[in-house]
């Protein structure tokens, strides 16, 4: 068909955005780290480990992952570990919830701290980038990409 765009190109796209996505959430955290931040002197409530460690753990893994995405897109590396990423963040956020911390957390770093409108949205954003995360590996798992229904390969 002329003019339409095939499943693996969407997923491609996905991919590439998923990853766009993760490398702009480890530049924040990165400009966290240079704007001396208040917050990395805090713990972490859920798992007593200060901010500062676990964002610079977080944002080494979302830099490898995002960088795959981004660039092999169609590895089988960039798709699982975009899905990975979204699974353990959900994770992360429901047993915030369950254990009573309801507030945002930094997981953006602190991009927000100068905008406003951030600030009061933190908590949906960062619920944003984990559904595109969840969204865009769980279209490029579960969906075929060939019109036989046969899953192409991935390389």
């Amino acid at each position: 068909m002329h003019g339409s765009i095939s499943l693996r190109t969407i997923q491609v796209y996905l991919m590439h955005a998923a990853g766009i996505l993760l490398l702009t959430v480890c530049l924040s955290k990165l400009i966290t780290f240079y704007s001396g931040s208040k917050a990395l002197s805090a713990q972490e409530g859920l798992t007593g480990i200060s901010y500062a460690k676990l964002l610079a753990v977080i944002a080494i893994v979302e830099a490898i992952i995002g960088t795959a995405a981004t660039f092999f897109p169609k590895a089988q590396f960039s798709v699982w570990g975009v899905g990975w990423l979204g699974i353990l963040f959900t994770g992360y956020r429901l047993v915030r919830s369950i254990m009573g911390f309801h507030g945002p957390c930094k997981c953006l770093g602190s991009l927000f701290e100068w905008w406003p409108w951030g600030v009061a949205h933190e908590n949906f954003l960062s619920w944003g980038v984990i559904a595109i995360l969840l969204v865009a590996s769980g279209i490029c798992i579960f969906l075929p990409s060939t019109p036989s229904g046969n899953k192409e390969p991935v390389t």
